[in-house]
């Protein structure tokens, strides 16, 4: 009897660490397929300038140096990042300068709670409201994110997209704004 307990509670146990991985995968989606076309403004007072349409896709597995396999980007998603790593609980950045892995975005975390990072010149990250919303027609799960240092950004990911919005606060001022105007999702 004990031992069908204790198999029982490791099914259970794994199929929690499963539904994590999932709900975390949702939220970047990074399968090989994938490409997001961001829309970028820039702010020209009084009247925003829409400069161009940047396109992200996931080119390649790669291991870096610490151990952890990565995403390769295309290019920089829009906080920089070239290579992206899911687990279960956390959206994480490869960092190049010290080989370090950053937890960006705490996918556990509830409406307040704030992680320490060192991402260029962010050092924090604070999970701000999760909420619906509706992303191409479709109703989905947002997550909002304020990232604070020596410049600010905000940054919103809705389940099933990834990054749907960006916006960089440098002094006081939002010069930079993204959002996803395609997106082509393979699951």
């Amino acid at each position: 009897m004990k031992r069908m307990l204790r198999v029982l509670l490791s099914l259970l146990f794994i199929s929690i660490l499963q539904l994590f991985q999932t709900a975390a995968q949702d939220f970047y989606p990074i399968d090989s397929a994938n490409a997001w076309t961001y829309r970028v403004f820039y702010n020209n007072w009084p009247q925003p300038e829409d400069s161009s349409s940047r396109q992200c896709s996931i080119a390649t597995d790669t291991t870096m140096p610490n151990g952890h396999a990565y995403r390769r980007l295309t290019q920089p998603d829009p906080l920089g990042s070239l290579f992206v790593r899911i687990d279960s609980t956390h959206i994480s950045y490869y960092s190049p300068l010290d080989s370090s892995d950053i937890p960006m975005y705490n996918l556990c975390g509830t409406p307040g709670t704030v992680d320490t990072i060192h991402w260029g010149g962010l050092f924090t990250s604070r999970l701000d409201w999760i909420q619906p919303a509706q992303v191409f027609g479709l109703q989905r799960t947002s997550r909002h994110y304020s990232f604070d240092g020596i410049v600010q950004f905000e940054v919103t990911l809705a389940d099933g997209f990834g990054i749907v919005e960006a916006l960089d606060k440098a002094d006081g001022i939002w010069p930079y704004f993204a959002a996803v105007e395609h997106s082509r999702l393979h699951h």
